[in-house]
């Protein structure tokens, strides 16, 4: 079967950076674009390119990352109103790991893709989605205040399609009415796949404070937080996969073994300035089965 990892965002480009240099494969342009899907919540999408093939020869892959740089326009230089709106259909979802300050290990979701092009015409509708296909690792539980389930967290080992290299994504559900299924379904080792919206904003909360002197005034605190998360809508094990289809249990396990190793090179590192990320590929809603379990 063809691996499945794909994220797909249609935003207002609200910003844009370019880097150019040469580094062990020549000459290089990377991009990172902001792309707005609401107004509290904004992606980022990272592009690279190296300059030249194998054969020596200019990379169409470079030229169209250099159209994106040259040309694509954002609201911090033209205004919001003039800003392109981009759409982002072939794209990778990862992990960006780094230690902060503190020394603690810290791991972002980050998207990359390497096309993306210009609303042209007709209605538009701003998206940020995702389809995973992946095997289980685990299935967390958080707990609320009343001891009742709030959430589940799902680690996946998604297979990168290359060099048997795998990396650990974690998703989120919040449908209440999913939490039986996937508790009974998502055993560890199943093949599974995941779909929903990809959750990058800033929520603000009211919290009322202790009250000072008398009457009935209340006392509100407010305060921001941001939200990073795979919010999984839908989802269902793959039945009748077999070893010939997707990664063998060995092979995982290796995949695993060389993450953690290198999990534990960054750790022994000092701290490092995180990189954050958001990317994209092919219209995920349309990768998703309709009949699934939840």
């Amino acid at each position: 079967m063809s691996l499945t990892n794909i994220a797909g965002i249609s935003g207002i480009l609200v910003g844009k950076q370019t880097k150019t240099g040469v580094g062990k494969n020549g000459e290089y342009v990377s991009v990172e674009l902001v792309l707005r899907t609401d107004e509290n919540s904004e992606h980022r999408v990272k592009m690279f390119s190296n300059k030249l093939t194998k054969d020596g020869n200019v990379s169409k892959l470079y030229e169209s990352t250099m159209t994106v740089a040259n040309e694509y326009k954002s609201a911090d230089v033209v205004g919001l109103e003039n800003a392109d709106k981009v759409h982002i259909n072939q794209g990778e979802i990862s992990v960006n790991r780094y230690i902060s300050k503190a020394g603690e290990l810290v791991e972002q979701t980050q998207i990359s893709t390497k096309f993306c092009n210009r609303h042209e015409s007709g209605e538009f509708n701003s998206r940020a989605e995702f389809s995973l296909v992946g095997v289980v690792d685990s299935v967390a539980q958080k707990m609320n205040d009343e001891d009742e389930i709030e959430l589940l967290k799902i680690k996946l080992n998604v297979p990168k399609g290359y060099n048997k290299q795998i990396e650990q994504v974690e998703v989120v559900i919040r449908e209440k009415s999913a939490f039986d299924y996937i508790m009974e379904s998502f055993q560890k080792w199943e093949v599974v796949k995941v779909g929903g919206q990809i959750i990058n904003k800033v929520e603000t909360k009211q919290e009322k404070t202790e009250q000072v002197g008398f009457g009935t005034m209340p006392e509100l605190k407010t305060s921001t937080v941001r939200v990073r998360e795979l919010l999984a809508t839908g989802g269902h094990v793959l039945e009748g996969m077999n070893e010939q289809q997707f990664y063998t249990q060995e092979e995982i396990q290796e995949g695993i073994k060389l993450l953690n190793q290198k999990i534990v090179e960054l750790k022994s590192k000092p701290s490092t300035t995180p990189q954050l990320g958001f990317g994209t590929q092919s219209a995920p809603s349309r990768q998703l089965n309709s009949d699934i379990p939840f």
